[in-house]
């Protein structure tokens, strides 16, 4: 074989080498534009599909079933049956002669002064008999009221709340706390305009509290209540145990809504020993916020009272 054939056989075997390399990209090209457009029309059809079901979604379409509606029908009529359930054990657990005749004393301004001040001479004995710690020209939640009556328009409310401390008041002293840090009550004007209108009263950073919204029982808008804080100190929980088993057992339907429970100084230091004494516990401050239910609500007003 002669060069020529040689040079010429290794032009041709190059240049079927570099025809198959373009054959297999050409392939390869080929396969994975085929694969797209797979890809392209199940993606395609993904779409289609999920219009479909949103159209059909809001046209209503799939409808709930009759059994998940009669399901549903279900627990809506019993929540509503252990709703009222509720308020007519609240309120049935008040003599009617309570709702509203303990108005009927106080009137007047004048009655209202008299009867505040005797209340808080009355508490101030009440509290030293049980050696009950006070703080200095302690007023119970009226010390707004120290030199002045409430308004004609507040008289009756806040007649309401004194009575309704007063109870509180007497059970906790009766459990025998260290000290009474205070004792609150909502502001009995509820016209928000009417408060922002005028002076700050004097006392009134004792007197008065806002309560969260939402840990009111008066907040499903079918019961009238009236909200208090209380704050103390004991030397158990022995004490808040009988404070609550009071308001439990009182003639008035109350509802506990909070309660914290914090101890005083350093919990560490109730477990140290002292010539093999274990020294006593601290001493534990008690919040809770209490409801006295006072009424059912209708149409979104309270009841008149008699």
């Amino acid at each position: 074989m002669t060069l020529r054939h040689l040079v010429g056989a290794a032009v041709g075997a190059r240049r079927a080498a570099a025809l198959a390399g373009i054959v297999m990209v050409l392939a390869g090209l080929l396969a994975a534009t085929v694969h797209q457009a797979g890809v392209a029309r199940l993606q395609a059809g993904r779409i289609v599909d999920l219009e479909r079901r949103r159209g059909g979604l809001l046209a209503g379409d799939p409808a709930a079933s009759e059994e998940t509606t009669r399901r549903l029908r279900a627990v809506l009529d019993e929540t509503a049956r252990a709703a009222d359930a509720l308020d007519a054990r609240l309120l049935g657990s008040v003599p009617q002669a309570l709702l509203g005749a303990d108005d009927e004393a106080v009137r007047e301004r004048a009655d209202a002064f008299f009867d505040l001040a005797w209340y808080t001479e009355e508490m101030r004995a009440t509290a030293a008999a049980a050696n009950v710690e006070l703080a200095p020209r302690e007023a119970f939640g009226f010390a707004v009221h120290a030199e002045g009556a409430p308004r004609n328009e507040d008289v009756a409310r806040v007649h309401r709340q004194r009575e309704r401390i007063e109870r509180v008041l007497r059970l906790l002293f009766a459990a025998g706390p260290v000290r009474l840090d205070w004792i609150r009550r909502e502001r009995p004007t509820t016209d928000r305009l009417a408060v922002s209108g005028r002076a700050e009263e004097s006392g009134a950073e004792r007197d008065y509290f806002e309560p969260e919204s939402h840990l009111l029982l008066r907040e499903r808008g079918t019961l009238e209540t009236l909200a208090f804080q209380v704050c103390f100190v004991a030397t158990g929980a022995e004490v808040l145990r009988t404070l609550i088993n009071g308001l439990l057992a009182d003639e008035r339907a109350w509802v506990v809504r909070w309660i914290e429970v914090k101890p005083i100084g350093d919990p560490a230091s109730s477990a140290a020993s002292a010539e093999g004494h274990i020294l006593a516990a601290p001493p534990l401050r008690v919040s809770l916020l209490v409801e006295s239910v006072e009424g059912r609500v209708r149409s979104g007003l309270p009841e008149e009272r008699s």
